[in-house]
């Protein structure tokens, strides 16, 4: 019976999940939309990793290590070669610092940036009708580079926006359109400690322009660091501080609750000549 119903949830599980994710392309912008508008390879894009001491996102990286011509991604579980991306790798724990600072490439610059989405008629038969859009936002995100999703299809690139979050899950800021500094930048910063459990990976950066369509952000213009610049990252993976937090917590009530059984039982044992026992009638 107990095999029946598990074999039961299973089929369940299949009707709802394995439609959705064949349904995730329909009708939506894919990276090669975007190329094919014109709209692609926008940005120039500089990232850098260092340390700031101070833990005040505002202060000047330190110990800063440039990437942005780094493209050794020779990073396997657990290990990783000394001439590769930032070895040593980012590590949890620690005061590193992810930046990416993001500019309009020469090409496109004097023309300022083209947001393109799909127009009216778009189809999954007809993608190419486009029309214009002014971005609200400039965005950077980790994305999973080849070695990292090879054998793991789930976190695959060229998803459709949101749906791209399967390959570029972590985002390291979100600035408004209109924060450029003096240098006509777009600077986002995060410390490495502050994004939820990052596992030991090799990264590119993905910069995106969002536009809103309906309420909703949708991608409109985009570059990418692949076969540029990667970023390596070493993580003991779930050691989240709520993670260990609970840990500790089961673990000293296991010892505290085996001490009051022991001592429960033996007291019953004594007075009865039975063991202590619960939910037996």
């Amino acid at each position: 019976m107990a095999r029946l119903s598990l074999l039961a949830i299973a089929g369940l599980l299949s009707l709802c999940v394995v439609p959705s994710f064949a349904a995730v392309t329909d009708g939506k912008t894919k990276y090669s939309d975007i190329v094919a508008w014109g709209a692609g390879n926008q940005f120039d894009i500089v990232l850098r990793v260092g340390k700031i001491p101070s833990g005040k996102i505002t202060d000047p990286l330190q110990d800063v290590r440039d990437l942005s011509t780094c493209t050794n991604q020779n990073y396997r579980e657990g290990e990783y070669s000394q001439d590769a991306c930032n070895a040593p790798p980012l590590k949890d724990n620690s005061a590193d610092v992810i930046q990416v600072i993001a500019s309009l490439a020469d090409s496109p610059a004097s023309a300022g940036l083209q947001c393109q989405i799909k127009g009216d008629d778009f189809s999954e038969d007809n993608r190419t009708p486009t029309k214009s859009s002014t971005p609200s936002k400039i965005e950077a995100r980790m994305c999973y580079s080849k070695v990292a999703y090879t054998e793991r299809p789930w976190r695959k690139k060229n998803k459709p926006y949101p749906s791209l979050s399967l390959n570029c899950p972590w985002l390291v800021e979100k600035v408004d359109i209109d924060s450029k500094n003096a240098d006509g930048e777009w600077v986002m910063t995060k410390f490495f400690d502050d994004f939820d459990e990052v596992p030991s990976a090799t990264y590119f950066i993905m910069v995106h322009a969002l536009t809103d369509v309906d309420g909703d952000s949708t991608v409109c213009a985009f570059s990418s660091t692949e076969e540029k610049s990667y970023l390596l990252t070493e993580v003991d993976m779930g050691r989240t501080a709520g993670v260990i937090a609970a840990a500790t917590v089961f673990s000293i009530f296991s010892i505290v609750f085996l001490v009051v059984y022991t001592v429960a039982d033996t007291i019953w044992y004594n007075k009865t000549g039975k063991g202590l026992t619960f939910g037996v009638a």
